[in-house]
C-alpha cells in the first residue's frame, strides 16, 4: 500500500506540473492572440519554445587552446550559435574575434565544430544580424591555467634572479688624460651616475669613451664592412659561445622593466639581424658603437655633444621627466614614470624635446643628442654587469682604441678612454668646459 501511495503521489505531481504548463503556454497563446493579432500564438509559440532550449551561460577562456577550445568545442556540439539561437548574436562576433586574435593553430587540433562555427559566421551577414549586449564571459585561461602560469612566473622570476656579483672586478687602466685646449662648443661637462642606479643595477660599471674629430663619414665602407665581419662571426653556432653573457644580461636586468616582456634591452646582437649574420646600418659611428655592442655582448650608446644641452646623468626618473621617442610622428613628449633607470641631459625643455634621451638604460633613444651626419664630437658608453668587467672590458677598450685607423676619414680622431663605476660614478670632462661663452659650469 505503501508503494502504491507514493506512486500516487508521484502522478498528482507530474499531473500538476503539465497542468501548469499547459496553462502558462494557453495564457501566453490568448495574450499574443489579443495583442499580436491571428498569428500570435505562432509567434508566441516559437519564442517560448526558443527561451525553453536557450544555451546556458557559456565561459570562453580563450588563450587556453586545450581548456578553453574544448569548452567551445562542447557547447557547439549543442548549439548552432553560442546563446542556442539560428542566428549569431553579439556573443559569436565577440568570441571568433578573441579566438582568432589568439592565434590558436585550428587545422592542427581536433575543434572541427569550432572551425565550422567560424566558417558559419563568416558565411552570415553577422554584422547586420548580430545584436544585444555580449552574455559570455571572457576570460583569458582556465583557473587550472592560471594557476599554472603562476607557478611558471614564479619558476622564471627565481631562475632569473640575479644575485650579486661576490668576487673583486680586478680589471684596471690608467685613464687617459684629456686635452685642456680644445675648442668645443657644448654645454655637456660632466657624466654622472647617481647612487639610486645602483641599486637596481648593483656594481654597474660602465666605459666611456670621449671621441674628438672623428667625422661621421665613410666612404670606402671600411666601418659598415667590419660590421659584416663582426655579425657573421657571432651568427650561427659561434653565437652560443656568447649565450652566458646574454643570461647574466637576463639575470641583471630583470628589475629594469616588468618581467613577462620579452623586450629586454641586451645587445642589438641577441635581437636584431646579426644573429642571423647580417648588419643593419645608421651612419658610421653609430655602426661603430653597434658593433661593439653586437661583438662583446653588451649595450651601447652615444650621444653627439655639441647637440646636448646640459649635463648628461644616469640616474632614477622622478616626477616632471618627459621622453620623445625617435620613432614618434611629432608630438609632445610623455611623461615617464619614475623609478626608470634613464639617461637624462639636463637643461633640455621636457614640454618640447623632453629630457630623457635613452630609457630603461639602453631600450629606446629620443632625438635629442642624436648622432646624425654632420656629428664629429661624440661620448659613447658602454655598460655592463660586473660579472663581465674582467672579461669584456680590456678587449672593448682595444677596439674603441682602434677607431681613428678603421676608416681614411677617422686619421685625425682621438679616443679618450674613462671608466665610471660605483667608485668613481662621476667623470668630469673637463676638456668641454674651454668655450666659456657657450660651456655652462657644472662642477
Amino acid at each position: 500500500m505503501a508503494k502504491a501511495g507514493w506512486t500516487q503521489r508521484v502522478a498528482r505531481a507530474a499531473s500538476v506540473m503539465i497542468s501548469s504548463y499547459v496553462a502558462k503556454t494557453l495564457c501566453v497563446a490568448r495574450f499574443a492572440h489579443a495583442f499580436l493579432g491571428p498569428n500570435g500564438s505562432a509567434i508566441a509559440r516559437r519564442a517560448f519554445v526558443e527561451r525553453a532550449h536557450q544555451a546556458e551561460p557559456l565561459q570562453l577562456y580563450y588563450l587556453d587552446c586545450g581548456a578553453g577550445l574544448s569548452l567551445l568545442e562542447a557547447h557547439l556540439e549543442k548549439y548552432r550559435f553560442l546563446r542556442g539561437t539560428e542566428v549569431p548574436s553579439a556573443d559569436d562576433l565577440v568570441a571568433r574575434e578573441k579566438v582568432e586574435a589568439a592565434g590558436h593553430n585550428l587545422e592542427k587540433y581536433p575543434f572541427p565544430r569550432v572551425r565550422d562555427w567560424i566558417e558559419r559566421l563568416r558565411q552570415t551577414d553577422a554584422t547586420t544580424t548580430a545584436s544585444g549586449e555580449v552574455a559570455v564571459e571572457f576570460l583569458e585561461h582556465s583557473p587550472v591555467n592560471l594557476d599554472y602560469i603562476k607557478q611558471l612566473r614564479s619558476q622564471e622570476e627565481q631562475e632569473f634572479k640575479y644575485h650579486v656579483y661576490a668576487k673583486r672586478v680586478t680589471e684596471s687602466f690608467d685613464e687617459d688624460a684629456l686635452p685642456m685646449d680644445l675648442p668645443l662648443e657644448t654645454r655637456c661637462a660632466r657624466f654622472t651616475i647617481e647612487p639610486g642606479v645602483f641599486e637596481k643595477l648593483p656594481g654597474l660599471h660602465v666605459v666611456t669613451a670621449l671621441v674628438l674629430n672623428a667625422p661621421n663619414l665613410d666612404a670606402e665602407g671600411w666601418i659598415k664592412g667590419h660590421f659584416d665581419s663582426v655579425c657573421k662571426m657571432v651568427a650561427g653556432k659561434k653565437l652560443e659561445a656568447k649565450r652566458g653573457r646574454l643570461d647574466v644580461w637576463k639575470r641583471y636586468t630583470s628589475e629594469l622593466k616588468d618581467r613577462g616582456s620579452d623586450n629586454l634591452f641586451l645587445t642589438k646582437g641577441a635581437r636584431r639581424e646579426p644573429t642571423k649574420g647580417k648588419s643593419f646600418s645608421v651612419n658610421p659611428l653609430v655602426d661603430f658603437y653597434n658593433t661593439l655592442s653586437v661583438k662583446h655582448v653588451v649595450t651601447g650608446g652615444g650621444f653627439d655633444l655639441e647637440a646636448m644641452p646640459g649635463d648628461l646623468r644616469l640616474r632614477l626618473s622622478k616626477k616632471g621627466d618627459s621622453f620623445l621617442a625617435l620613432d614618434s610622428q611629432g608630438g609632445r613628449p610623455v611623461e615617464v614614470e619614475p623609478g626608470e633607470v634613464n639617461y637624462i641631459a639636463e637643461g633640455a625643455d621636457t614640454e618640447t624635446t623632453g629630457n630623457v634621451v635613452t630609457r630603461h638604460l639602453a631600450y629606446k633613444q629620443s632625438r635629442l643628442g642624436l648622432i646624425q651626419e654632420g656629428s664629429k664630437h661624440v661620448f659613447l658608453m658602454f655598460e655592463m654587469p660586473p660579472d663581465l668587467v674582467d672579461d669584456v672590458a680590456p678587449e672593448l677598450i682595444q677596439d674603441l682604441r682602434r677607431l681613428p685607423g678603421l676608416y681614411s676619414e677617422g686619421h685625425g680622431a682621438s679616443v679618450h678612454i674613462q671608466r665610471a663605476d660605483p667608485e668613481p660614478s662621476s667623470l668630469k670632462l673637463v676638456v668641454l668646459q674651454l668655450r666659456k661663452e657657450t660651456a655652462r659650469d657644472c662642477a
